[in-house]
């Protein structure tokens, strides 16, 4: 979960690097700052490596880049003035469309208040 809150980390990672690719001048200032964030994410998944467990850190990591992803895509999308309610629709049946295929990924397993 602590992963995920970096994703704000990744977008500034990525408005860096979408900026240098079309040419326009990145401050220096934010560029230090995008890696001192990073270096700081960097012990979250395991201060020691001695037991780290690279599946569950990978799929955090994952995570990450796929909200940092939509982020951005959310925040392009209202600067070309889509409507909120068309993005949050469309945010919804996506999720709802693409959810089925991690219930195939992982198996299915049903909530029960034992296994609270």
């Amino acid at each position: 979960m602590t992963l995920n809150y970096t994703s704000a980390v990744l977008l500034a990672a990525f408005s860096v690097a979408v900026a240098l690719i079309a040419g326009r001048r990145t401050p220096w200032e934010m560029v230090a700052a995008v890696a001192a964030g990073f270096a700081g994410v960097l012990p979250v998944p395991q201060p020691s490596f001695e037991s780290f467990d690279s599946n569950a850190t990978f799929a955090g990591l994952a995570s990450v880049v796929m909200a940092a992803l939509a982020f951005l895509h959310v925040k392009e999308l209202g600067q070309l003035s889509e409507p909120e309610c068309r993005i949050v629709f469309y945010f919804a049946a996506m999720g709802v469309a693409l959810g089925p295929i991690g219930v195939l990924a992982t198996g299915f397993s049903a909530h029960t208040a034992a296994s609270r």
